[in-house]
This record gives C-alpha cells, structure tokens and sequence, in this order.
C-alpha cells in the first residue's frame, strides 16, 4: 500500500464521514435533533463564552468554573474566538466543530483498523463505525464525548506498535500518556482507563516483567502532568483537593436516582418496587446528601439494611449502563441495537483470535477499555452515552464478523491467514493467557 493510497483512502472516508454525519443531522426531525444535553447550555456553553471574552475559566457568575474539567470548554472557546474573528454567530460553529471531530476521531479509528488487520478491514471498520446508531445520536449535538474520541482512539493508534511488536519509543510512548491525560482533561472518565493500558503496556513487552514496568512508569508518568495540572488549579480555585472535576459526588448522587425529576418519572422505569423506592427516596434526599458529603455512608447504611436491593439497584444499572438515556426515550431500540453490537463483536473475537498476536492483544485493550468505561457508567448516571467512545474501538472486531460472514456467503475461506506482521508468537500468547491476564 503506497503512502498515495492511504491519503486517497483518507481523504474519501473524511469527505463521506462529512457528507453522511451531516445529513444524518439534517434529516432529523426537529423535536429530535435538539439538544437533549444540559450540561452543555448550563455549564460548557457560558463558561467557554466567558472564557472566549477574557474572562478566564469562569461561570456567569464570576465563579471559577470547577463542575466539569476545563479541557471542553477551552475547545469551545477556540472555536467561538473564531466565529468572532470571522463576523459569525458564535453557535454557527458547533455543528461543524462536532461533525470535524467526529469524522477526525473516525480517521483514527480506520488507521488503528488498518494496522492491526488490513485495508479491507479498516474500511469495514468505517462502515460500520459510522452507521453505529450510537455514534450517529452522539454526534448530532455537542458533547464531550465528541474531543474525548479523538483523544481516545489517538492514544491507541500511538500504541499500535506495542500491539504489533511488542516494542515502543519512548517519545511515542510519553505522547501517548500525555495524550490520554489530555483527554481525561475532557472527560474524567479517562482516570478509569488507566489500568488498562498500562496492564498491556506491563504485559505485551517480551522478556523480563520489569522492561514493561518501565514502560507503563512512564506512560502514567506523561498523563499525569495534564491532569495533576488542571488538578492544581481546580483546587486552588476551589480551596479544596479536587481531581478533574469537582463534581463526583453529584455524578454518583444523581445517579442513584437515574436523575429523575420526579416520583412520576420513577414509575415509568421497569425495576422490582422495592429498587423504585429506593430511588424515589434517593431522589428526594439528593440535596442532604449533597450537603453533608456522606454518600458513602449512604449507601453502606442502605447496603446492611436492603441488602437484596443494592445488588438489584447494581444489576439494573450495570445493565441500563448500555442502553439508557437522559431522556429516558428509545431505550427498548438502543437495547435491541446493543444486542446486535454484542453478538456481532463476540462473533468477531472469536473468529479474530485466529489472525495473530496483534488482534489478539487489541482485543485485549478494546474490552478492558470498555469495561473501565462501563465500571465510570455504573458509579454515575449510568447512560449510554458514556461508553459510546470506548464501544466505538470494538468496530473492528464487528467489522471481523461481518467480513466473515460476507466471505463465506460467497464461499471464499472462513480461515485467512493472519496478515503480515501479526503471526503468533509464543511470548505474546504466554502472556495472554497468564495469570495476570487471565485473573483481570
């Protein structure tokens, strides 16, 4: 595959991503394409206005602006300070910004596809990709999800040769951290992910354990700096210690009660009764627990006392976690739509696992990734919106099935041999399938 190819290739997939996340907006009737977000008007929106005036981090109040990181509204005010320069309404740029990033953030994810299977594969893995209903909905309004993807499936592009040789530079490897950093500076639900890359980073090196403890001291290392960095000063402004956001224990409280704004709400939710009084309580003693910081103390209280639903109140939102809404509509489609991404995906990783150690371990990072965001997803609002980003990195492997099975219908090998590059190899199958893995 020539370098002319590859940019060829590039270029018609960001002309079609354009074309089609753009008319997937347009033909949205009006009532569904608005913006079903609050975050963004109550708190991104006016906090990058503030900041695109010269005001600093700040809300319309003047205070500083700790909620949420800091890292989306930096990117909105970049592209407000644009909209001034050129004479525009500042809001004529968010739909372009939006569609911008998602079509880079699916670049991306065609070169990650490329290079652990092939060109055939990777342009699967756009097809898919972008007509992953999921994808299409998460991208019709502004959200931080959106630079969050870009961040995301840049970090692992970055580590593709680690996957493919189990070997990386040092500057690609810090690029790499630091980047992950960067966008947990946008979502905090990057601290999550952390444990996964650096598990791989530990375990795909050949040779002794201590070169791939190296290697993940120093990817920790070049994610921190962003991160302790917009730390510091959200506890500075704060007068108080705080990580990311400030805004943790709302996220958990909140999610307690599924964020319903009324006992009317609850009743429309299909739960036990006993589980839907707990969270129309929860619901209705928010502001206390706000207030007095004892969440915890909350729920070991609820956890002695109704034990039986605390673990249904886990189970219910460990499985709303891949198909809930704010809005609470659409759930039952997004349910069978979810279904149809999971079977597709166990289908593709069982079928992957025969192309080589590179898909293998890719498989590996992709699912260990989901489940951090998934673990984010069940301590919060529990909606699916906040796994979107790392169940877009399971779209090769979709791609894996359906190719499969477009092969065999046309009667071709069920069995390709794995491309070059990514032959098995004993060190990396022994660490796959070692106790350290395997116990994770």
């Amino acid at each position: 595959m020539t370098d002319r190819h590859l940019r060829r290739d590039l270029l018609l997939l960001l002309l079609g991503q354009v074309v089609v996340l753009g008319a997937f907006r347009m033909a949205l009737p009006a009532d569904l394409a608005a913006n079903e977000g609050s975050d963004y008007l109550a708190f991104y929106r006016p906090v990058a206005g503030q900041l695109a005036d010269g005001d600093g981090l700040v809300t319309e109040e003047g205070e500083a602006a700790t909620r949420y990181p800091p890292g989306y509204p930096v990117v909105l005010a970049a592209t407000f300070v644009v909209a001034d320069v050129a004479g525009l309404a500042r809001d004529s740029l968010v739909t372009p910004l939006t569609i911008g990033l998602t079509a880079t953030a699916g670049l991306l994810l065609h070169l990650v596809a490329r290079r652990v299977l092939d060109r055939r594969h990777a342009w699967a893995t756009s097809a898919v990709w972008l007509g992953y209903p999921l994808l299409l909905w998460t991208a019709k309004q502004p959200n931080s999800e959106i630079p969050y993807l870009v961040a995301l499936y840049g970090v692992v592009l970055l580590l593709v040769p680690l996957l493919e040789r189990g070997t990386i530079g040092g500057a690609r490897l810090a690029a790499a951290g630091a980047l992950l950093g960067v966008g947990t500076v946008v979502r905090p639900a990057g601290l999550l992910l952390v444990p996964a890359f650096a598990v791989v980073l530990w375990r795909r090196p050949a040779g002794s354990g201590r070169a791939g403890l190296r290697l993940a001291a120093v990817f920790v290392a070049a994610f921190a700096v962003p991160v302790l960095t917009a730390s510091a000063w959200m506890s500075l402004a704060r007068g108080e210690r705080v990580l990311v956001s400030d805004a943790n224990d709302v996220t958990i409280v909140e999610g307690l009660s599924f964020a319903i704004d009324s006992p009317e709400e609850a009743e429309a939710l299909p739960m036990p009764g006993g589980l839907r009084r707990f969270v129309v309580e929860s619901q209705a003693r928010e502001g206390e627990l706000l207030r007095r910081g004892d969440v915890v103390s909350y729920l070991a209280e609820a956890t002695r006392e109704r034990p039986v639903v605390v673990a249904q109140l886990v189970a219910y939102k460990a499985a709303r976690s891949w198909y809930g809404t704010e809005s609470f509509r659409f759930e039952g489609l997004l349910a069978l739509t979810q279904v149809v991404w999971v079977g597709a995906t166990v289908a593709g990783i069982a079928i992957g696992r025969r192309r080589g150690a590179t898909v293998r371990w890719y498989t590996w990072l992709a699912l260990s990734l989901t489940a951090g965001a998934w673990w984010a997803a069940i301590a919060t609002l529990s909606i699916v919106r906040y796994l979107v980003p790392t169940l877009g990195l399971l779209a090769p492997l979709v791609a894996v099935a359906l190719l499969a099975a477009v092969d065999r219908a046309r009667g071709r090998p069920r069995d390709p041999a794995p491309r070059a590059g990514t032959a098995p190899d004993d060190a990396s199958d022994a660490a796959l399938t070692g106790p350290a893995v395997a116990g994770s």
